[in-house]
C-alpha cells in the first residue's frame, strides 16, 4: 500500500531506533526500488497496535482510541519494547497528557519487558524507569515481605487477562505445541 502525498509505503518493517520505527523509511518514487526491496526485506505480517483509554471523574465510560499502529515482523527484543514505552510515555508527557499504565497481552518479549521495567529480580544498567521525577511512589508496609517491587513507578504494568486465557486455550487446544514446555519457554 502506498500513502501518496509522501511517496512512503507500509507493508515492510520498517527498522527501529531505539524502539521506536523510523517514519516514512520506505520512501521512494522508482518502481525498481519499491520491487528491490519487496524481494529484499522484510515484511511487516503483523500490526502492533498501542490504543489509548481516558481515564475520568465522570460516571461515562469512554471510548479507547488509537494512538499508533504499525507494522512488525516481531523480531523486536524486549529492550525495543521498553524503549518504545518509555518514548511514548515521554512524548504524551510533552503534550501534558499523563500515562498511567500499559496493558498487553502474554507475548514472551512483552511479558521480559514488563518484568525488567519493574525491577523484578532484574534490573537495567542503563534506564531507570523508577527514577523519574513523575514516577508513582507506594508507601509499602514493612510487614509485607512477600512484595518484592520497588516502591517507585513511572507507570503500572497490567496484564491482559482475557487476551492471557486466550492463547492459553489456544495452547492447549493445539495438536502440533508441547503445551507444558512451549509454557515454560515462553513465560519463565
Amino acid at each position: 500500500m502506498t500513502v501518496l502525498l509522501t511517496h512512503s509505503f507500509v507493508g515492510l518493517a520498517p527498522p527501529l531506533i531505539d524502539g521506536v520505527p523510523i517514519t516514512l523509511h520506505y520512501q521512494t518514487d522508482s518502481f525498481k526500488k519499491l520491487c528491490e526491496w519487496f524481494s529484499t526485506e522484510d515484511r511487516s505480517h503483523l500490526i502492533n497496535i498501542h490504543m489509548i483509554l481516558p481515564i475520568t471523574n465522570m460516571q461515562i465510560a469512554l471510548n479507547q482510541l488509537l494512538l499508533s499502529a504499525l507494522g512488525t515482523n516481531n523480531k523486536s527484543e524486549a529492550i525495543d519494547i521498553i524503549r518504545r514505552w518509555i518514548w511514548i510515555f515521554k512524548q504524551s508527557s510533552l503534550k501534558n497528557f499523563r500515562i498511567v499504565g500499559f496493558s498487553t497481552d502474554g507475548d514472551p518479549r512483552h511479558m521480559r519487558a514488563m518484568r525488567l521495567v519493574t525491577v523484578f529480580f532484574a534490573t537495567l544498567p542503563n534506564i531507570k524507569s523508577n527514577s523519574y521525577t513523575n514516577a508513582f511512589h507506594l508507601k509499602i508496609p514493612k510487614e509485607w515481605n512477600w512484595y518484592f517491587l520497588s516502591d517507585s513507578h513511572l507507570v503500572l504494568w497490567f496484564q491482559d487477562a482475557a487476551n492471557v486465557c486466550k492463547k492459553l486455550r489456544n495452547r492447549l487446544l493445539s495438536r502440533t505445541i508441547n503445551t507444558l514446555s512451549y509454557m515454560v519457554l515462553s513465560f519463565c
